[in-house]
């Protein structure tokens, strides 16, 4: 994977070229990392970026128009080498477009574009699908960014929350692989509040559809510090940590996802929430990123 950087006078983010992923990102005068850092004996990927699914499928196989397909799970981009289309101090644009291993995988054409802006002390994240088929393109797309947690040395995951801006209701919770009793006890009296603890994931991730919060914040009841993630326009918002791993990874995400007891999983143009485009059409979302000191 080849790195570049980008910076302005508040922060350093750096990316890389496979999955056109987060590396970094840092202010400028100090080494503390809001982005995970993969290591041995933890998660070992880093924050990569899901197309044209969300999820997984049932035996790792779909089907479109009469067609049966293998996809990996959360899609192919992340094993795909971006091209970078531009590249400025503060801003750095990558590219992936239809090849022969996608349309093995995926009987598309296509171009994916990602785009990395620093707007004073924020990281914006442009998502851009265009539609290069004749006919109609049916996506998914989101990130899988992992934000360090707990980010200082005194500090443990359990020290951290999550803030809603918005009442989230348990109602809404689509996955849950733990007892549902342990996010009840989590959110007591407050959708507006998310106490974390390694229990919440003790079997998996935590999904809420629809999501109506405009932002959540990652922040520690010690020192304040987090990560402020915007999700307008996100059609829901899923979380994940390995247990004992310190870092928790936020996604706001577009379009279907895989729920556990619904049929036609693996039927493509039936999977719920899936978006289309029309032939020569663009499909644009962004989000911003704030780390908080």
């Amino acid at each position: 994977m080849n790195l570049y950087e980008i910076s302005n006078e508040f922060l350093t983010f750096r990316s890389g070229d496979l999955s056109a992923e987060h590396v970094s990102l840092r202010f400028r005068d100090e080494d503390t990392d809001y982005i995970w850092q993969p290591r041995p004996g933890h998660w070992e990927h880093g924050s990569f970026l899901c197309f044209p699914l969300l999820g997984r499928l049932p035996e790792g196989k779909y089907r479109l128009d009469g067609q049966e397909y293998a996809m990996p799970m959360h899609g192919f981009a992340q094993n795909e080498i971006f091209t970078v289309t531009e590249h400025c101090a503060d801003r750095i644009t990558y590219e992936l477009t239809d090849n022969e291993r996608t349309r093995a995988l995926y009987p598309f054409a296509f171009a994916l574009r990602v785009r990395y802006t620093l707007c004073g002390a924020s990281l914006e994240l442009l998502y851009e699908v265009e539609n290069r088929s004749a006919g109609e393109l049916p996506f998914s797309i989101g990130g899988h960014p992992g934000f360090t947690c707990p980010l200082l040395p005194d500090e443990t995951f359990s020290d951290y929350e999550l803030a809603f801006d918005r009442e989230e209701r348990l109602a809404d919770v689509v996955t849950f692989y733990s007892p549902i009793e342990v996010l009840e006890r989590a959110f007591g009296q407050s959708g507006y509040t998310l106490p974390l603890s390694y229990e919440l994931f003790r079997d998996g991730s935590i999904c809420f559809r629809p999501v109506h919060s405009e932002n959540v914040t990652l922040r520690s009841l010690k020192s304040g510090r987090g990560v402020r993630l915007s999700l307008t326009g996100a059609d829901c918002f899923q979380i994940w940590t390995a247990p004992g791993s310190p870092f928790l990874a936020m996604e706001a995400w577009h379009g279907a996802i895989t729920r556990r007891n619904r049929p036609r999983q693996d039927v493509w143009r039936e999977r719920e929430g899936t978006l289309t485009l029309p032939p020569g059409g663009i499909y644009t979302c962004r989000h911003t990123v704030t780390p908080l000191r």
